[in-house]
């Protein structure tokens, strides 16, 4: 069974940082390709954007909590922040 990566990533043109989530297998250079993006938006909700894939990929229930609750830590790191976005 493959690890999870997460990707912290600061972008100037998002609202705020994310978090970008890979396989253990697509981590070496040139071969990022992001199945899952964690992100918060100006309107300070939680989304989570499951790429398009032409291969499916199998996550187990393990897996997907841990996705979550590295969202919902990262969620809440991002809204106690308070910081207001024009």
């Amino acid at each position: 069974m493959f690890k999870l990566v997460f990707e912290y990533v600061g972008d100037v043109r998002a609202a705020h940082p994310y978090y970008y989530v890979y396989t253990s297998g697509q981590t070496g250079k040139y071969q990022r390709d992001p199945f899952l993006e964690i992100a918060t938006e100006k309107d300070k909700n939680l989304y989570i954007t499951i790429e398009a894939r032409k291969n499916s990929l199998r996550l187990s229930a393990d897996q997907w909590n841990e996705i979550l609750e590295k969202a919902r830590s990262y969620h809440f790191e991002i809204i106690s922040k308070n910081e207001e976005w024009p």
